[in-house]
């Protein structure tokens, strides 16, 4: 059975699918990496199925996080029970050095104006956009969705 899916730096466009896992087993401990895609919408409540998950968000175009994913007490090592929506994506408006999450004490989401979108892991207030490593000038978008390559590689 899947444990780990690294989908990182892809370049993947659109919402996280609501069927998105909905083939593994929720007592799963998983490990997702879709950092540095260009996914947009809300991180679905339906990834809350799974009690063990450790996501990496950072560095899409989220404008949201559902909030009952907030209370996932052992999401992401801990730090979603620890840190709440912060252990999962820093809101808009800020970044973190932690991966555009709250990891630990000392990397806590901080403010920058210039972040319009979740799980920032860069701030430079001299750019616009804050959308840490999503770089929407590189016009190698592959062209099928998140669900269609996601199928083929389950």
């Amino acid at each position: 059975s899947l444990h780990v899916l690294d989908v990182s730096g892809n370049y993947f466009r659109g919402a996280i699918p609501v069927t998105f896992l909905d083939n593994i087993p929720s007592s799963v401990n998983m490990e997702i990496d879709l950092s540095r895609n260009a996914l947009t919408g809300t991180v679905p409540k339906t990834l809350g199925r799974f009690d063990v998950l450790n996501a990496y968000l950072n560095d899409n175009l989220f404008n949201g996080v559902d909030s009952r994913l907030c209370d996932k007490t052992r999401w992401n090592n801990g730090a979603v029970g620890k840190f709440g929506c912060d252990g999962l994506l820093c809101p808009a408006g800020s970044w973190s050095r932690g991966g555009g999450m709250q990891r630990k004490e000392t990397e806590p989401c901080e403010v920058c104006r210039h972040s319009e979108y979740y799980g920032a892991s860069e701030c430079d207030e001299d750019t616009s956009g804050g959308v840490g490593n999503v770089d929407r000038g590189i016009g190698m978008f592959v062209t099928f969705s998140l669900v269609l390559a996601l199928e083929f590689l389950l």
